[in-house]
């Protein structure tokens, strides 16, 4: 078949040519940022332009549109590089958040066999809740060295203990543990826990899990202090917030 172009088909500046069925035809211009798509055995279409950031998405037979990526529910809230640190704190933890993560990253201590703690606060790092009942903890260790699972725990506690006789030996790898805080709430007791791994003074490779609770419904829990048994940190802690 000859190709007509006569007045009623002449090409559009931007137009897409297309089989009519009887003769070439052409659309008529998108707009700048469109997608062309097809209409099955109608004209081409071009979707409108949109928004910086947005993907394109397919809604089945009907014309694709542009939707907005969703954020993502867990937001990085600060990372603190810590340097012969005493203790690490992270204070603002509010009800925004339904749970917080701090993430340990190759974290070492400067004294060996030194343990790994975690408190709360109330007053926003003004002190920290250290009475003798204020925690009740569970953990289990895994050693590699005698390859058991050893189970510790207390229940009268003045801070929930983590990690135990870790190294001090940066070259061992230091201290990874992702430790979550689950609810910051003034109605209800605080539930923490962990999973990680560290090398310990042995040296072996240990396996960290655990839970534990402040034991107190009294007050929001807006802060929380890491601290170690003795001498000081020196490694990456983040907090994160999940939504």
């Amino acid at each position: 078949m000859a190709i007509v172009i006569d007045g009623n088909n002449t090409p559009t500046a931007g137009g897409i040519g297309y089989g009519d069925g009887t003769e070439l035809a052409f659309t008529a211009a998108g707009s700048a940022g469109g997608v062309l798509y097809s209409a099955g055995s109608s004209a081409p279409a071009f979707s409108a332009a949109g928004s910086a950031g947005q993907l394109l998405q397919s809604n089945g037979a009907s014309a694709p549109s542009w939707a907005t990526v969703a954020s993502s529910p867990m937001v990085l809230i600060t990372t603190t590089t810590a340097s012969a640190a005493s203790q690490v704190a992270f204070t603002g933890l509010s009800s925004t958040y339904v749970k917080y993560i701090i993430e340990l990253t190759n974290v070492s201590s400067s004294n060996n066999n030194a343990n790994l703690y975690i408190r709360t606060s109330t007053n926003n790092g003004s002190s920290y809740d250290s009475s003798a009942s204020d925690y009740v903890w569970l953990a289990g260790l895994a050693d590699q060295g005698t390859a058991t699972m050893g189970i510790a725990n207390s229940t009268v506690a003045t801070e929930i203990r983590v990690g135990v006789s870790i190294s001090n030996v940066v070259n061992d790898g230091g201290i990874n543990i992702q430790f979550n805080l689950i609810n910051p709430s003034a109605a209800t007791r605080t539930v923490m826990y962990w999973d990680g791994g560290y090398v310990n003074a042995g040296p072996n490779y240990v396996r960290v899990l655990g839970t534990g609770v402040r034991n107190s419904t009294s007050g929001a829990v807006n802060a929380v202090q890491l601290l170690p048994g003795s001498g000081t940190f020196t490694g990456t802690f983040k907090l994160y917030g999940v939504l």
